[in-house]
């Protein structure tokens, strides 16, 4: 139910979307997270735990919680 509400911020506008599902996670999951959202197809490499890809018309969003490891 969480990650459902995460993503109802989901529109064509990818900076906004982003940082408002950014913000969400957060509040609701508490930790660090990163967003990455895109229009088109790409490619990433992240080393985490907990993570979820959604895409939305014509955006796709993957969603990480950060590894604090220095």
């Amino acid at each position: 139910l969480q990650i459902e509400t995460l993503f109802q911020y989901a529109n064509d506008n990818n900076t906004r979307t982003k940082v408002e599902i950014q913000r969400a996670a957060q509040q609701l999951l508490g930790g660090l997270f990163g967003v990455i959202c895109g229009s088109d197809d790409f490619a990433y490499i992240i080393q985490t735990n907990d993570f979820c890809q959604h895409r939305t018309a014509n955006t796709t969003c993957y969603v990480f919680r950060s590894k604090m490891i220095y």
